[in-house]
């Protein structure tokens, strides 16, 4: 079994280190809550692997996944490329505000925000966002810069509340739980590398996975909105005038 540290762990029994098998007890857990913290502070997604014995059973149920044997953890890595924060500094000199909405634990993303230059001095998780009423959501979402721990509704939430507080907001994803975001967005945008369907849900695809592409491509809009405003301008002036 393979999952969210928390959930396994929850479901071990034993822990298996150094070739023994010995129980899970409270500063076992403590043991294993340092080691993780560590590997997320440093930007890592952690996953918990843990194994049962189950004999000649032919079936397995839910009940089943109780009394397991935490045998290690699979750690990832996914350093940001290196235009990530140069970028991000474009975007802010566009009067365009970054805000990372992820599903990925609180840690990595705070390493992640802070290598690339997105405040991160509060964050707030799904479970607190379910705490809080649209009120205060509508304050803390002009505030806060880094969500983490989302759900798929949790990200279209966050999205909503911007714009009733009369942002327009570009949503950048390219998963299965980044389409409900990409649809409630004003703009949904996607990569050619993503899911079939989350480029099918966005407005604009990017051809490379470039975060300077977007900068590149808000400055073109402004022009070309400029552009459009002026000749309307004087068609209606000549209409009027003519």
């Amino acid at each position: 079994l393979k999952g969210d540290v928390a959930h396994v762990v929850a479901r071990c029994g034993t822990v298996a280190y150094r070739g023994q098998v010995l129980p899970m007890e409270e500063d076992t857990v403590q043991s294993v809550s340092a080691v993780v913290s560590e590997m997320l502070q440093d930007g890592m997604k952690v996953i918990a692997v843990a194994q049962k014995k189950m004999g000649t059973a032919d079936h397995i149920t839910s009940a089943d996944e109780q009394n397991l044997t935490l045998v290690g953890y699979l750690a990832f890595f996914d350093a940001p490329k290196r235009t990530a924060k140069a970028s991000i500094a474009a975007l802010k000199r566009l009067k365009v505000t970054p805000k990372v909405l992820t599903g990925d634990q609180a840690d990595v993303a705070v390493s992640i925000c802070r290598r690339v230059g997105i405040p991160c001095g509060r964050v707030l998780t799904g479970a607190q966002l379910d705490e809080m009423a649209d009120s205060a959501l509508s304050t803390a979402v002009e505030e806060v810069h880094v969500f983490a721990e989302l759900t798929p509704g949790q990200k279209v939430r966050l999205v909503a509340a911007l714009e009733q507080n009369g942002h327009t907001v570009g949503f950048l994803g390219d998963g299965i739980n980044d389409i409900p975001a990409l649809c409630e967005a004003n703009v949904g945008i996607s990569v050619d590398t993503a899911v079939d369907a989350a480029k099918d849900a966005a407005d604009v695809v990017l051809m490379k996975s470039r975060l300077s592409d977007v900068p590149a491509a808000v400055r073109l809009s402004r022009a070309t909105l400029k552009n459009i405003h002026e000749n309307l301008f004087w068609a209606f002036f000549y209409n009027v005038v003519g």
